[in-house]
């Protein structure tokens, strides 16, 4: 008994990781069938269900929503303008904000996946997407090589950041929503309230990839293509810590 207890195992163990490839290949159906062999009743009572088993279930019966954003047009301008290339949640949860390929800011509504509003933010492809822990603001940033802050109580802009060298940025809002980074390979900070620059960090040798405030907002952490992360010191400036990435 022991001895079948455990090629049973072997065998579990091996359908789960076929079960997460299906899956990985958007193949849901043949996940839940393979996650249905192990349902009590069909292994007479037996359960050898763990928490592989229960995540690829969730996964798999997960209620999935289409957001139709394609505009009733054959022209392919009018195409292109609503292929929606970033998408973030607002803290509440409430709403979806889309930024796409040629500079639209959408807002979408989760509970039934209407467009509650669309702004045309950009002349180029909006590649970034940064909100405040309240939700007040919304930064975008651009191919145009401009980055956008914007007041979500009346969808108007507060400050334009324009030029960063590159055509891509990464940025983050701190928690409080009062400052932004803005990271090509400087990394800027700004006062979100005036659009003044507050100070610029020095260090990295090639173009940063992720920067984040911490939560009190008195650190800063990034990332490079340098093979570096670092972290900084808002206060003073200062560069903190480096961190030697091995990849």
């Amino acid at each position: 008994i022991q001895d079948l207890d455990s090629k049973t195992r072997q065998l579990y163990l091996a359908h789960m990781n076929i079960a997460h490839q299906e899956w990985k290949n958007q193949h849901a159906d043949r996940t839940r069938e393979l996650l249905s062999l192990y349902l009590p009743e069909n292994e007479g009572g037996a359960d050898y269900r763990d928490w592989a088993w229960n995540y690829l279930w969730r996964l798999s019966h997960s209620e999935f929503k289409l957001i139709d954003a394609m505009p009733r047009k054959t022209d392919p301008q009018s195409w292109r303008e609503d292929c929606h290339m970033k998408v973030l949640y607002t803290p509440d949860g409430q709403y979806l904000v889309t930024g796409s390929d040629l500079g639209s800011l959408c807002l979408w509504s989760t509970e039934d996946f209407r467009r509650i509003q669309r702004i045309d933010a950009h002349n180029e492809r909006i590649n970034g997407l940064a909100i405040s822990a309240d939700g007040r603001y919304i930064a975008t940033a651009s191919k145009d090589k401009s980055v956008k802050l914007w007041d979500t109580s009346n969808w108007k802009e507060v400050h334009s950041f324009p030029g960063h060298s590159p055509a891509w940025y990464r940025m983050a809002l701190s928690q409080s929503g009062d400052r932004i980074a803005i990271a090509d390979k400087d990394i800027v900070v700004y006062d979100t309230s005036t659009g003044r620059e507050l100070l610029r960090l020095s260090g990295h040798r090639n173009n940063v990839r992720d920067v984040q405030f911490s939560h009190d907002g008195l650190r800063l952490v990034s990332a490079g293509h340098d093979r570096t992360s670092r972290l900084w010191d808002l206060q003073s400036s200062r560069e903190l810590f480096r961190f030697e990435l091995g990849y």
